[in-house]
Order: structure tokens, then sequence, then C-alpha cells
């Protein structure tokens, strides 16, 4: 009898979901940025633009906060950017120069 006492009492798992949250609810909180990296081609000029993350340079983060509803940024990212031309199916190099968004001027 105790043993099927105990078996049942072993049973009933009580799960308490949570609910859903929104996408907002999801942002709260400091995100550090990991990579960055941005291929697009230009139709209307025939060429395109490759961006890519300096890691050793970037330390950049943001942070959205509930109350008050806000977006920090903090630190500094550098990427580099390569301008290109499709010659016979190939990209073909024709800029490079490096660029930067730094948060206290509030750019990101």
């Amino acid at each position: 009898m105790l043993l099927i006492l105990l078996v049942l009492s072993c049973d009933s798992e009580s799960t308490t979901e949570l609910p859903e949250q929104t996408l907002s609810e999801k942002l709260i909180g400091q995100w550090t940025l990991t990579n960055y990296y941005s291929d697009t081609y230009f139709d209307d000029r025939n060429e395109g633009r490759i961006e890519e993350i300096v890691t050793d340079e970037t330390d950049y983060g943001i942070e959205f906060t509930d109350n008050p509803k806000m977006i920090v940024l903090t630190g500094f990212l550098r990427y580099s950017w390569d301008e290109y031309e499709i010659v016979d199916g190939q990209k073909v190099i024709t800029s490079s120069a490096s660029n930067f968004m730094d948060s206290e001027h509030g750019e990101g």
C-alpha cells in the first residue's frame, strides 16, 4: 500500500508555464556586439560594399532599459569596408578603408 502511495505522489508533477514574453521584454538588458558583417550589392551603381568588424578595436554595447524605456550605447565600433565591382563573375576590390561608430556621439 505504501508503494502505491509513493508511485502516485511522484507521478503528478506540477509544471508552471510562464507567459510568453513579447519581443520588447526579451530585449531588455545589456548586449555586446560580437560580430558585424554586411555584403550589399547596388544594382543601380554596379558596385558592392563589404563591411566587417575589426574585433581588436571594438568594444561596443547596447542596453535596453524598461523603466524608463531607453537605449544606452557604450563603447566604440571599428569596421573595415571594401568596395567592389563584379568582373567576369568575380568580386574585384576597387577601394578599401575603415570607419567607426562612437557611442559617445549616439552612433550605432
